[in-house]
């Protein structure tokens, strides 16, 4: 529904949309939900945070892990499929 807020544990940190107009992904206290844009319900919630970047297609989601690191996400199936390990001072940006 139109101006429908995303709640979460301290405010929201990050907010993109994919390329395909699809998802909206909302990144909170080290976890990232995914939303579908048109009707605002809550598709996936991952273990991840911001900074996040979607993909240009919308089907997957790069976001900083809370071990360290950037892992990529299936949005489909919220499943992870790369963990890119290496960011011992933490993750500041993802493009």
């Amino acid at each position: 529904e139109p101006g429908r807020v995303m709640a979460g544990p301290g405010g929201v940190s990050a907010v993109a949309m994919s390329g395909d107009g699809q998802l909206v992904a909302a990144g909170f206290a080290g976890r990232l939900r995914l939303y579908e844009a048109d009707t605002g319900e809550e598709w996936a919630e991952l273990p991840a945070a911001a900074p996040l970047a979607f993909a240009p297609a919308g089907s997957l989601v790069a976001a900083a892990d809370p071990a360290g690191g950037v892992r990529v996400w299936h949005t489909l199936s919220a499943r992870p499929r790369a963990l890119l390990p290496g960011h011992p001072g933490g993750v500041t940006a993802v493009a």
